[in-house]
């Protein structure tokens, strides 16, 4: 499994409660020539509490943005690194409304995208 297939799996376990924190951050593959990985990292640890070890209660807004994540690590996408655009939205309120997707419609082709994979494993 690649290291970007493995970090939306285990994203995935730790969206769901399956696994702590402490689990989250053992695992999460290190990868020098995928270095966005280490920029996601550090959104997602943003969201929560790095001690004690424990599951996380996520808001829904937490969760829909670690489920953007998990659809764009499962996706063809991209990635563009964070830019200060990025940084003036989280700022006025609009925090990572699309990242890290480049626009909404690149989220919206991804979407469409894995529902036709579900549906040829059916």
């Amino acid at each position: 499994m690649s290291n970007i297939k493995t970090a939306a799996a285990l994203l995935e376990l730790f969206a769901r409660r399956r696994i702590t924190n402490f689990d989250f951050e053992n695992r999460w593959p290190a990868c020098a020539d995928k270095p966005f990985l280490d920029e996601v990292f550090e959104v997602v640890w943003s969201l929560y509490d790095d001690y004690p070890k424990k599951t996380i209660n996520w808001s829904f807004g937490e969760l829909r943005i670690l489920m953007r994540i998990i659809l764009f690590l499962n996706s063809n996408e991209i990635y563009l690194p964070i830019s200060k655009e990025l940084v003036d939205q989280t700022e006025s309120g609009q925090r990572f409304k699309y990242w890290p997707f480049e626009s909404k419609e690149a989220m919206t082709q991804a979407r469409k995208m894995s529902r036709g994979r579900g549906n040829e494993k059916q």
